[in-house]
């Protein structure tokens, strides 16, 4: 256990938490490697050493599989360009909260915006005009994903969600009710562990994901998993220091 402290706290700034606990982990199965050749010639090996090494070697394996960009430090960050020309075509975060705002924007018809954005390991938030089509591609390796598809009869935000293992999920959200679309965004959303989510602005100005937006917040049809009319297909706070893009807008 100390010689997997030691290993990791060295390790721990400037790298990335696979990298930090692979070399603790591999720090502690050394000492029981060393544990294993004294117990050949003095004394014995005890079953409890035996357990614990299978643990630590699983455990070994785990980390080593970990997405390699998932940092040791915990950031939210909150990107709000102000014009479609601001708006930068990768957004990066290791570990924590990233929302990418674009609310701002406004897309003159026919106009089409592209971005990605990555989140290591938390949640990633887009929130969306309510006059724009959106494509969306979204891979998840381990946790959820979750799109507002339209409005139900009772003219609450309907949800499509999903969670799991090795997601990927294309859709195209529309603008509810029918409304006409003045652009397109497209988006690639990836998180390794965590949430992708879209949040769509409504007409009133509120958001789709604030309690505030839905009068009544226990309603079904707030999170009901049925797709709705504005959907086709299938299927905020300190940038990262790590991070290529979007750093100049963190707050």
């Amino acid at each position: 256990m100390a010689g997997c402290a030691v290993g990791t706290v060295v390790t721990w700034e400037g790298h990335t938490l696979g990298t930090a606990l692979t070399f603790g982990l591999g720090t502690a199965l050394a000492v029981f490697g060393v544990g294993l050749v004294v117990s050949a010639f003095v004394g014995r090996v005890g079953a409890g050493t035996l357990v614990c090494l299978v643990l630590t070697a699983g455990l070994l394996a785990g980390a080593a599989a970990l997405p390699k960009d998932i940092s040791t430090r915990f950031r939210e960050a909150h990107w709000a360009p102000a014009a479609a020309g601001e708006v930068k075509p990768h957004y990066r975060l290791g570990s924590g909260s990233g929302e990418l705002d674009l609310r701002k924007l406004e897309l003159k018809k026919g106009q089409k915006l592209h971005s990605s954005l990555r989140v290591g390991a938390g949640q990633l938030k887009v929130v969306v005009p309510d006059d724009a089509n959106v494509r969306v591609r979204a891979d998840v390796g381990a946790g959820d994903a979750r799109f507002p598809t339209g409005l139900d009869g009772d003219g609450q935000v309907a949800f499509e969600s999903s969670s799991g293992f090795d997601q990927s999920r294309e859709m195209m959200l529309r603008p509810f009710d029918g409304a006409p679309s003045k652009g397109t965004v497209v988006l690639d959303l990836s998180v390794g562990l965590g949430r992708a989510e879209i949040v769509r602005e409504l007409p009133s100005g509120e958001r789709s994901d604030l309690e505030s937006a839905v009068p009544d917040s226990d309603q079904p049809g707030r999170r009901g998993t049925e797709p709705g009319p504005g959907t086709s297909g299938a299927g905020e706070r300190d940038g990262d220091g790590e991070q290529p893009a979007g750093e100049d807008s963190a707050r």
